[in-house]
């Protein structure tokens, strides 16, 4: 015949059961909290590449629009950055109407 476990054992098997369930639950819970801000993180991602789609869109336009494409205006922003100060100056009063320096 099986022996009957001691009363103080039962008790701490008790106390670990409902321990165990509760740490379940709590696990649970957690999952549960993780799975919804990983939605709502999925949900702001996708977001944030919707409007940045929207805002590359309506650049390409501004670009088509003076007939150049975007890898022209990187390599255009290049040796614009390639350039001294004295010549960007000097371009930019060109631009302006101010002609090129005198003796050049």
């Amino acid at each position: 015949m099986g022996q009957e476990e001691p009363k103080g054992r039962r008790a701490f098997r008790k106390i670990l059961e409902d321990r165990n369930e509760k740490m379940r639950r709590l696990l649970m819970k957690m999952e549960a909290e993780n799975a919804k801000r990983e939605a709502k993180d999925a949900a702001r991602e996708q977001r944030a590449i919707r409007e940045a789609v929207e805002e590359a869109k309506t650049f390409r336009e501004y670009l088509e629009a003076e007939g150049i494409s975007y890898t022209t205006l990187l390599h255009l922003i290049a040796l614009q950055e390639d350039m001294s100060s004295l010549a960007h100056n000097i371009l930019l009063g060109y631009e302006h109407g101010e002609g090129w320096p005198s003796g050049t």
